[in-house]
């Protein structure tokens, strides 16, 4: 086994550093696409939750009329 050079070394140092900060990009990346999903569902329930309410509202103007 030989000794690695000081040059290989900071090699090595630099592509462990790269990739780590590659490892936590992808993790904010995928900790935001949760978000974004969470709050996508939140959105669709509002969207539900209010088209029901307008359905309601319809339905006692009807009885109104």
């Amino acid at each position: 086994m030989t000794d690695p050079t000081p040059a290989a070394l900071a090699r090595e140092a630099d592509t462990a550093a790269l990739i780590a900060e590659v490892d936590a990009a992808f993790e904010a990346w995928s900790r935001s696409t949760e978000q974004l999903l969470a709050t996508a569902r939140e959105a669709i329930a509002l969207a539900d939750s209010i088209e029901q309410e307008l359905g309601d509202a319809q339905a006692l103007l009807q009885e109104w009329l």
